[in-house]
């Protein structure tokens, strides 16, 4: 069934089936204004404020530089630039040297100073892509973001010399490489069709 298909109602049908009609004629018009419209709601959004995620003051965290603002449950909210937002982890999750890795970076929408979340992606071997960026490409996530969070950005890691430990190595240390992005992007499960 297309976004843009309807059940058609058979005059001789039952009520309950035009109930259950109805309701599936509802989920198409939701799913086609959400694939239709909240593109441009993020293409609007990052034009007035982008949440411009970036390494914060302390090198192994990560912050956001401007107040953006983001629908968490339905409901918009302010994100305020705030230094030293996320803290990589768990520290037991090293990343081996010659891999790749992502972050989603998460936030709950109560407050810049909730202890805000990161899911982790799985990790990859540079030596079995083209090079680091193409391993990163084809990085996934094996859950969905928890319920009642939002993606603020993503943060890539080629890390190339040696172990990086979350929450310890510097984002900038020798051999690691961090690039971020600004949302979600094309790898990240935003929905799943298997659960509601």
């Amino acid at each position: 069934m297309a976004v843009t298909d309807s059940a058609q109602q058979d005059l001789n049908s039952n009520p309950a089936r035009d109930s259950v009609r109805a309701m599936l004629n509802q989920a198409a018009k939701d799913q086609q204004y959400f694939f239709f419209n909240r593109p441009a709601w993020q293409v609007a959004a990052a034009a007035v404020a982008p949440p411009v995620v970036a390494t914060g003051t302390t090198t192994s965290k990560v912050k956001t530089t401007a107040t953006t603002q983001l629908v968490v449950g339905g409901v918009l909210k302010s994100l305020t630039a705030t230094d030293d937002l996320w803290t990589l982890g768990p520290a037991s999750s090293v990343l081996a040297a010659g891999s790749v890795r992502s972050y989603l970076l998460l936030w709950d929408g109560t407050s810049a100073t909730t202890v805000v979340s990161v899911l982790q992606s799985n990790d990859l071997l540079i030596a079995n892509y083209a090079n680091a960026t193409a391993a990163i490409a084809a990085l996934r996530w094996t859950a969905l973001p928890p319920n009642g969070t939002v993606i603020v950005g993503i943060l890539n890691i080629a890390n190339t010399t040696n172990p990086f430990i979350p929450a310890t190595t510097l984002l900038g240390a020798a051999g690691v490489t961090a690039t971020y992005v600004d949302g979600p992007d094309i790898r990240v499960p935003i929905a799943s069709l298997l659960t509601p």
